[in-house]
Protein backbone atom coordinates (compact mmCIF):
# COMPACT_ATOMS: atom_id res chain seq x y z
CA UNK A 1 0.00 0.00 0.00
CA UNK A 2 1.41 3.35 -1.04
CA UNK A 3 1.20 6.04 1.60
CA UNK A 4 2.93 9.17 0.44
CA UNK A 5 5.25 10.19 -2.35
CA UNK A 6 7.97 12.79 -2.26
CA UNK A 7 8.98 14.82 -5.23
CA UNK A 8 12.34 14.93 -6.93
CA UNK A 9 11.71 18.50 -8.02
CA UNK A 10 15.01 20.34 -8.40
CA UNK A 11 15.94 23.84 -9.51
CA UNK A 12 17.14 24.13 -13.09
CA UNK A 13 20.89 24.31 -12.48
CA UNK A 14 21.87 23.80 -16.10
CA UNK A 15 19.79 26.80 -17.19
CA UNK A 16 21.72 28.92 -14.73
CA UNK A 17 24.96 28.13 -16.53
CA UNK A 18 23.47 28.43 -20.00
CA UNK A 19 23.00 24.76 -20.85
CA UNK A 20 19.75 23.08 -21.76
CA UNK A 21 18.50 19.68 -20.65
CA UNK A 22 19.64 16.89 -22.94
CA UNK A 23 17.40 15.51 -25.64
CA UNK A 24 16.74 11.78 -25.76
CA UNK A 25 19.26 11.41 -28.59
CA UNK A 26 22.05 13.28 -26.83
CA UNK A 27 21.78 11.21 -23.63
CA UNK A 28 23.02 7.99 -25.23
CA UNK A 29 26.61 8.66 -24.10
CA UNK A 30 25.65 9.72 -20.57
CA UNK A 31 26.11 7.66 -17.44
CA UNK A 32 24.68 8.14 -13.97
CA UNK A 33 26.65 6.90 -10.96
CA UNK A 34 26.09 7.06 -7.23
CA UNK A 35 28.63 7.22 -4.42
CA UNK A 36 28.69 7.62 -0.64
CA UNK A 37 30.91 10.54 0.32
CA UNK A 38 31.80 12.42 3.48
CA UNK A 39 30.96 16.04 2.97
CA UNK A 40 31.00 19.14 5.13
CA UNK A 41 27.41 18.41 6.20
CA UNK A 42 28.00 14.69 6.87
CA UNK A 43 27.76 11.45 4.91
CA UNK A 44 25.86 11.96 1.65
CA UNK A 45 24.74 9.90 -1.32
CA UNK A 46 25.94 11.76 -4.41
CA UNK A 47 24.61 11.28 -7.96
CA UNK A 48 27.03 12.09 -10.79
CA UNK A 49 26.21 12.54 -14.43
CA UNK A 50 29.12 11.89 -16.80
CA UNK A 51 29.60 12.01 -20.54
CA UNK A 52 32.40 10.04 -22.15
CA UNK A 53 34.09 9.61 -18.76
CA UNK A 54 33.98 13.31 -17.90
CA UNK A 55 31.86 14.45 -14.94
CA UNK A 56 29.24 16.97 -16.01
CA UNK A 57 27.25 17.52 -12.86
CA UNK A 58 26.73 16.15 -9.37
CA UNK A 59 23.98 16.41 -6.78
CA UNK A 60 23.50 15.32 -3.21
CA UNK A 61 20.47 12.99 -3.09
CA UNK A 62 20.39 11.91 0.56
CA UNK A 63 22.15 13.30 3.61
CA UNK A 64 22.52 10.41 6.00
CA UNK A 65 23.57 12.53 8.99
CA UNK A 66 19.87 13.30 9.46
CA UNK A 67 18.91 9.65 10.02
CA UNK A 68 17.72 8.69 13.50
CA UNK A 69 20.71 8.23 15.82
CA UNK A 70 20.00 4.49 16.08
CA UNK A 71 20.77 3.96 12.37
CA UNK A 72 24.10 3.07 10.79
CA UNK A 73 24.54 5.76 8.08
CA UNK A 74 27.48 4.03 6.36
CA UNK A 75 25.60 0.76 6.01
CA UNK A 76 22.38 2.41 4.76
CA UNK A 77 24.27 4.64 2.33
CA UNK A 78 26.13 1.69 0.82
CA UNK A 79 22.91 -0.34 0.51
CA UNK A 80 21.02 2.50 -1.19
CA UNK A 81 24.00 3.36 -3.42
CA UNK A 82 24.19 -0.23 -4.66
CA UNK A 83 20.44 -0.45 -5.31
CA UNK A 84 20.25 2.87 -7.17
CA UNK A 85 23.35 2.03 -9.19
CA UNK A 86 21.93 -1.35 -10.21
CA UNK A 87 18.64 0.28 -11.13
CA UNK A 88 20.31 3.02 -13.20
CA UNK A 89 22.52 0.43 -14.94
CA UNK A 90 19.52 -1.71 -15.91
CA UNK A 91 17.00 1.01 -16.72
CA UNK A 92 19.25 3.71 -18.12
CA UNK A 93 18.77 7.38 -17.35
CA UNK A 94 15.43 7.81 -19.11
CA UNK A 95 13.29 5.91 -16.63
CA UNK A 96 10.82 8.07 -14.72
CA UNK A 97 10.70 7.63 -10.95
CA UNK A 98 10.25 9.22 -7.56
CA UNK A 99 10.79 8.25 -3.93
CA UNK A 100 7.82 7.02 -1.89
CA UNK A 101 7.00 5.25 1.36
CA UNK A 102 5.08 1.97 0.98
CA UNK A 103 3.97 -0.70 3.43
CA UNK A 104 5.93 -3.79 2.32
CA UNK A 105 5.32 -6.97 4.34
CA UNK A 106 3.92 -4.85 7.15
CA UNK A 107 7.00 -2.59 7.33
CA UNK A 108 7.11 1.03 6.16
CA UNK A 109 9.72 1.09 3.40
CA UNK A 110 11.36 3.80 1.30
CA UNK A 111 11.10 2.78 -2.36
CA UNK A 112 11.78 3.89 -5.87
CA UNK A 113 8.33 4.60 -7.29
CA UNK A 114 7.81 4.39 -11.06
CA UNK A 115 5.34 6.70 -12.75
CA UNK A 116 4.17 4.05 -15.20
CA UNK A 117 3.28 1.49 -12.53
CA UNK A 118 2.81 3.71 -9.45
CA UNK A 119 4.17 0.94 -7.28
CA UNK A 120 7.29 0.12 -5.31
CA UNK A 121 9.87 -0.74 -7.94
CA UNK A 122 12.81 -1.21 -5.59
CA UNK A 123 12.89 -1.14 -1.78
CA UNK A 124 15.80 1.08 -0.76
CA UNK A 125 15.47 0.54 3.00
CA UNK A 126 12.81 -0.16 5.60
CA UNK A 127 12.17 0.84 9.19
CA UNK A 128 14.01 -2.18 10.61
CA UNK A 129 17.14 -1.45 8.57
CA UNK A 130 17.46 1.96 10.20
CA UNK A 131 16.82 0.46 13.65
CA UNK A 132 13.36 1.99 13.90
CA UNK A 133 11.27 -1.24 13.91
CA UNK A 134 8.25 0.45 15.50
CA UNK A 135 8.22 3.43 13.13
CA UNK A 136 4.83 4.14 11.62
CA UNK A 137 4.38 4.97 7.96
CA UNK A 138 3.96 8.71 8.71
CA UNK A 139 7.17 8.57 10.75
CA UNK A 140 9.00 6.97 7.80
CA UNK A 141 7.65 9.73 5.53
CA UNK A 142 9.09 12.26 8.00
CA UNK A 143 12.45 10.42 7.98
CA UNK A 144 12.50 10.38 4.16
CA UNK A 145 11.61 14.08 4.06
CA UNK A 146 14.40 14.78 6.55
CA UNK A 147 17.18 12.91 4.71
CA UNK A 148 16.30 14.05 1.19
CA UNK A 149 18.71 16.73 0.11
CA UNK A 150 17.32 20.25 -0.29
CA UNK A 151 18.59 20.01 -3.89
CA UNK A 152 16.26 17.06 -4.44
CA UNK A 153 13.28 18.53 -2.59
CA UNK A 154 13.75 21.77 -4.49
CA UNK A 155 12.78 24.45 -2.01
CA UNK A 156 14.91 24.65 1.12
CA UNK A 157 12.17 26.63 2.87
CA UNK A 158 9.62 23.91 2.20
CA UNK A 159 7.70 22.83 5.31
CA UNK A 160 8.89 19.54 6.73
CA UNK A 161 5.55 18.36 8.14
CA UNK A 162 4.89 15.43 5.79
CA UNK A 163 1.27 15.04 6.85
CA UNK A 164 0.51 18.49 5.46
CA UNK A 165 3.00 18.85 2.65
CA UNK A 166 2.78 15.43 1.00
CA UNK A 167 -0.82 14.45 1.67
CA UNK A 168 -1.38 12.82 -1.71
CA UNK A 169 -0.30 12.61 -5.30
CA UNK A 170 3.09 12.07 -6.76
CA UNK A 171 5.56 13.80 -9.00
CA UNK A 172 7.99 11.84 -11.11
CA UNK A 173 10.96 12.92 -13.18
CA UNK A 174 13.40 11.20 -15.54
CA UNK A 175 16.49 9.92 -13.71
CA UNK A 176 18.77 12.36 -15.50
CA UNK A 177 16.75 15.27 -14.13
CA UNK A 178 18.10 14.52 -10.69
CA UNK A 179 21.04 16.51 -12.06
CA UNK A 180 19.58 18.73 -14.74
CA UNK A 181 16.32 19.85 -13.24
Amino acid sequence: MKFKTLSLGLSMMMAAIGLSAPSAQSTSNLSLTYSCESRENGLSLIARLSAEGRSIEEREVFNWSRLPSTANPNQICQRVQDKLQQYASKQGIHDIYGFAVYEINGKPSVCLDQQATDQCTQVLFNSQQINQPDASTPEMVAILNNILSAQVRGNENQPTDPTRTYQSGSFHVPLWRILWN
